[in-house]
């Protein structure tokens, strides 16, 4: 578990996506105080309003919370059991679809990762194939410039896969 209490101060914004990335990542259970709107919506999957020594689950979004303390929207005492209850349904299946879309993403980046790893390889045993690994030693020039078409074909599929998945991320925002 991680118990983590303003983690963006100070960050620039490389490292604050560096942290993002780690913490949707991370398998355990995190627990993040911060002001930071942009580094909630990204991460949490689950809202907890403090106040008056209570801590209760806040099944809205970051901008109902923002109407609910602004006094904009509905109080939450008013809010019927049922319609808590369709809330938090709701809630919960619009984090599991952000959580598969984040996934998504991160399989989208690894694979570009091993792709551009294998074409690396495969790039210096076409400029000096006395230097190649031994999966590309020997092979001629044809077969390296097929393989080779063949991974950045893979590398493009694997790009729009992922631009796709961030284009869905950022709309399910």
């Amino acid at each position: 578990m991680l118990i983590l209490d303003e983690p963006t101060n100070h960050l620039d914004v490389d490292a604050r996506e560096a942290l993002v990335q780690a913490l949707n990542a991370y398998e355990g259970a995190v627990v993040l105080v911060s002001h930071d709107r942009h580094m909630l919506e990204l991460t949490a999957d689950r809202l907890v309003l403090v106040d008056g020594g209570t801590a209760q689950e806040f099944s809205g979004s970051m901008d109902d919370y923002t109407d609910f303390i602004l006094g904009k929207g509905p109080a939450k005492e008013k809010l019927s059991k049922a319609d808590r209850k369709e809330d938090k349904k709701a809630a919960a299946a619009a984090r599991e679809a952000q959580a598969k879309l984040k996934r998504a993403v991160s399989d989208a980046e690894a694979d570009l990762a091993k792709l551009e790893v294998v074409l690396r390889a495969i790039n210096q045993a076409m400029f000096d194939p006395q230097s190649a690994s031994n999966e590309y030693a020997g092979l001629t020039m044809g077969e390296l410039s097929q393989r080779r078409g063949k991974i950045v074909a893979a590398q493009e599929a694997a790009e729009a896969r992922w631009v796709e998945a961030c284009e869905a991320l950022e709309k399910s925002d």
